[in-house]
């Protein structure tokens, strides 16, 4: 209840206290008792002692659309016979709606019976003998409010908090993630490649976001490397050799640009990449709760050896091949390539039954 009396005191203190805990004077989550007592939860005005204490999450909680969330609520003292959550929802906050009681299944008001019955959207799970869990796996915009935990006591005899309440902000999910490179990149072995990764968040709210770049090949998809929501790199568990040698990193580059960069491509770095982030955000209670998680598109990455005639012409060659037999002449055939050498492009020209290599300085 929020409030309590001495034994032997006259019921109606008692009821007072609750009808003004019940108008909600907005107390900010606190139990409206410490607040007429200005105590600090151990003694009463009188000098009694305190034998039943509530507890839930300080607040208050952010969370977006559509996830999950669970408030607990934590009783100490005398023994718990059952536990009540109800809602003073955010666009009306002077109206107490019953959401789940842990004994009585027609607690619910008609506006949460079909997720608490139906969908099972809504539900209350009891952790030991003390501990209530309010869970709500899809949260909606109109959930937000202050959340009430209540414990009915059977003896009419008030000793400390019997009602706690944490405020619920729902928020939108706004992170945003991209790649800002083609879909499709072909390099050679031994080449440099560098791809950034975008991402964003248009929210009021201070949040941190973690960085993860994934290579997807037809065996597996394996973490390349993380830059986590303090800013601490780390490789996967199969790239740990080549991020000490320095040649797998991730850098902000900017206040939104990731960039993973490889020095040197490997024939076993042929596959698909993407990243994924995820927005963080500091609860009262100093721990870190990840608001958000999205991926970016998939990024696909071809890896030819040097002097490797690239798939998509050699079409081309064959066609002249055969263009030139239908003529009786020999196929003139243009094309260059890399040979090695990295600022020196070769190129091939076959003439009068001849192979001639022409180097191109770039």
């Amino acid at each position: 209840m929020g409030v309590f009396c001495h034994a032997g005191k006259d019921m109606e203190i008692f009821l007072m206290y609750r009808s003004l805990y019940m108008y909600r004077n907005r107390y900010g989550g606190l139990p409206l008792h410490r607040k007429i007592f200005g105590g600090t939860g151990h003694h009463t005005g009188g000098g009694g002692a305190i034998s039943h204490l509530l507890r839930v999450a300080p607040g208050p909680l952010f969370r977006t659309e559509g996830s999950s969330v669970f408030l607990w609520c934590n009783a100490s003292g005398l023994s718990v016979g059952a536990f009540e959550w109800s809602v003073f929802q955010e666009h009306s906050p002077r109206r107490k709606l019953q959401i789940v009681s842990s004994v009585d299944p027609d607690f619910s008001y008609a506006i949460f019976q079909e997720r608490v019955r139906g969908k099972r959207e809504i539900y209350l799970e009891k952790v030991g003998e003390d501990i209530a869990r309010l869970h709500i796996t899809h949260l909606r915009a109109q959930d937000a409010g202050e959340y009430e935990c209540y414990t009915p006591n059977p003896t009419h005899r008030y000793h400390g908090a019997y009602s706690a309440s944490v405020t619920l902000k729902v928020i939108p999910a706004l992170l945003r993630v991209s790649v800002l490179s083609p879909q499709e990149l072909t390099l050679h072995e031994d080449d440099p490649l560098s791809m950034v990764c975008e991402v964003s968040s248009s929210r009021a709210q201070h949040t941190h976001f973690s960085v993860t770049w994934y290579r997807e090949d037809s065996d597996s998809t394996q973490p390349l490397i993380s830059l986590s929501k303090l800013s601490i790199v780390s490789a996967g568990p199969s790239f740990q050799d080549r991020h000490l040698a320095g040649q797998l990193r991730l850098e902000k580059v900017s206040p939104v640009w990731y960039q993973l960069t490889t020095s040197s491509l490997q024939p076993t770095d042929q596959a698909k990449y993407y990243c994924q982030a995820t927005e963080w955000i500091q609860d009262p209670d100093r721990t870190w709760y990840p608001l958000t998680t999205m991926r970016s598109q998939v990024i696909r990455v071809f890896v030819q050896s040097p002097g490797t005639l690239p798939m998509d012409r050699a079409p081309d060659v064959m066609s002249a091949v055969r263009s030139a037999a239908t003529r009786n002449e020999p196929p003139r055939i243009f094309f260059p390539f890399r040979l090695l050498l990295p600022l020196v492009v070769w190129a091939v020209r076959y003439d009068e039954s001849i192979l001639i290599l022409l180097p191109l300085v770039v």
